[in-house]
């Protein structure tokens, strides 16, 4: 369609120029109604396209060149329709006969330049406004549009030339002096850049661009110092921008230099007025990057210095937290956390520090309460579970241990994880001395996780106990000191599955091994070797085992009774 539409108006435009020019009255008469309906067409034509009927507008643009084929302003409005929806080879190929039928019309010009430069059409761009300049001399927008044709040509001497030809006509301003800066820069000539913008800023020193310009230069180049230099100068200037405070800093880091980067660091924290985000995000990445070295001995006074500088911002409290947590400084760590979780009740991190401080501190109360707070914010997430119902079973209320546990497995997302969730199912049983549904969980547990040493360990322990399955608990025990070895806990279910075997011999060798890989302090280990020892013959070091377990704290419901019979008895 755009085609036939151009080859018509082409058409038109040739026929026109075969036109006869003697005209008679008729003629006359015709032309005159012409004329009338030409300018109510291009009326009616400029409405529409004012109203977005482009369509319309097309229709009535080609009535007019039907009626006036050599209308530069029906094939101008043509060409903005074109170039308004898109199609600017259109617009072009029309605005070329325009120019050529109205060659001093600016505003033609103007846009068949604007076309030519964004088809980056260069020669001939530089053509069309070479023209427009001598339409319009005294304009000097139109100097600076040829000039930026002879960057965009890479033709520089001629750009330097024409903004010198305008320093003579119009003599020097900040527009032409920031375009003879940008040619500098566009010719990769630093030095000539540094020393215009230098000037600029003695002639013009409340103009921030400048600065900004010349500063940004230094950066790229690595100039640190000359950087440095500017932005002491700029905040001279203007002393309340914060920005530049903060940029400074980054200006020190770079070069680097350790000490003046702290110490700028020291008074941006001081200054309320840069938001306390902005001073975390410095924090964590001085943390991140590791290029101040001795970034922690600054760091207990800058998180307390932005605590008294932002006291009501949960950020601020809590990067003092993350000191904190780094620091060892746990106290103050959860005054901390707990202050941002009062405030923000869902936030995941504070939720996850707290409840690692408070189960490193066996605080199981506190982890109990926050699982059973985090689990309204975060209603499938297994750890959570997990940790609220092992906590349940430290606290010895195994009937909630159970009931969060069996809640909590349909969320764990590995066999791992789903066999510590039986585990400890197994355990609560236990304590109920519920054996049926101890052992189901114990071998869901396994079954789930068989490397799992300590269900492997408590299970054939518990076994034992009961004298149930001797054999099973036997092979589990292996199993564990297998996967754990030396360890003196399962070493001692080792000895006593053995015993309970009635292998007094075997059991001693393994209780022995027990006590030599730390047992000897285990008041229950103890307690067992003096078990093992009264069936191996041994009666006066069985008792004497037994006085020591005492003393350890050993506080078994049998251990006083064997003292005092100096015997074994369960």
């Amino acid at each position: 369609m755009r085609n036939i539409l151009i080859h018509t108006v082409l058409i038109l435009c040739f026929t026109s120029v075969f036109a006869q020019k003697n005209e008679n009255d008729f003629t006359i008469r015709l032309r005159q109604q012409n004329e009338i309906e030409y300018e109510a067409s291009l009326i009616e034509a400029s409405k529409q396209t004012m109203l977005g009927n482009y369509n319309d507008a097309m229709s009535l643009y080609m009535k007019c060149l039907s009626l006036y084929p050599q209308s530069s302003a029906a094939m101008y409005e043509m060409a903005r329709i074109f170039y308004i929806n898109k199609d600017i080879n259109a617009s072009v190929e029309l605005m070329t006969k325009v120019v050529s039928l109205s060659p001093k019309n600016v505003w033609y010009n103007l846009f068949y330049f604007q076309l030519l430069k964004q088809k980056k059409q260069f020669d001939k761009a530089e053509t069309v406004m070479k023209n427009i300049i001598k339409l319009a001399p005294d304009n000097d927008l139109n100097y600076y549009e040829l000039a930026s044709i002879y960057i965009q040509q890479k033709n520089f001497c001629k750009a330097e030339k024409l903004y010198k030809q305008m320093e003579t006509v119009w003599g020097t301003s900040p527009t032409l002096s920031e375009e003879v800066v940008k040619l500098a820069i566009e010719q990769n000539n630093i030095s000539k850049s540094k020393k215009l913008l230098h000037s600029l800023i003695e002639k013009y020193p409340n103009e921030e661009r400048y600065y900004l310009v010349l500063m940004d230069i230094n950066k790229q180049i690595k100039a640190y110092d000359d950087a440095i230099d500017i932005a002491k100068k700029y905040l001279a200037t203007f002393p309340d921008n914060n920005d530049m405070e903060v940029e400074l800093f980054k200006l020190y880091y770079s070069k680097p230099d350790t000490i003046l980067a702290m110490q700028q660091l020291q008074k941006l924290v001081a200054i309320p007025s840069i938001p306390a985000k902005s001073k975390s995000l410095i924090f964590e990445q001085i943390q991140k990057d590791k290029i101040i070295k001795s970034f922690s001995n600054y760091e207990d006074d800058l998180t307390k210095s932005m605590l008294l500088v932002h006291p009501d911002d949960i950020d601020v409290h809590l990067a003092r937290a993350r000191y904190c947590i780094k620091a060892n400084k746990t106290q103050d760590a959860q005054t901390e956390l707990y202050y941002v979780l009062n405030k923000d009740k869902s936030n995941a991190e504070v939720f996850e520090q707290l409840l690692q401080i408070e189960i490193k501190e066996g605080n199981w109360k506190a982890v109990n309460e926050l699982c059973t707070q985090a689990i309204q914010y975060y209603p499938v997430n297994a750890n959570l579970y997990f940790y609220a119902g092992f906590s349940a079973w430290k606290l010895e209320k195994f009937d909630d241990a159970i009931n969060v546990l069996l809640t909590g497995c349909t969320y764990a997302t590995s066999q791992e994880q789903k066999g510590q969730f039986y585990m400890y199912l197994g355990e609560s049983y236990f304590k109920l001395n519920d054996h049926v549904k101890c052992y189901y969980f114990f071998d869901k547990s396994i079954t789930a996780f068989p490397t799992n040493d300590g269900a492997l360990n408590n299970y054939s322990y518990y076994l034992s106990l009961t004298k149930d399955s001797l054999s099973k608990a036997l092979e589990m025990t292996k199993l564990s000191n297998k996967l754990s070895p030396k360890n003196p806990v399962y070493l001692d279910t080792y000895a006593w599955v053995l015993f309970k075997l009635g292998r007094y011999i075997d059991a001693k060798i393994k209780i022995e091994e027990a006590i030599s890989f730390g047992g000897s302090s285990n008041s229950e280990i103890v307690e067992h070797y003096g078990d093992i020892l009264f069936k191996n013959g041994m009666e006066k070091e069985a008792l004497d085992s037994w006085i020591k377990a005492k003393n350890l704290g050993g506080n078994s419901n049998s251990l006083d009774k064997k003292i005092s019979l100096k015997s074994y008895t369960e």
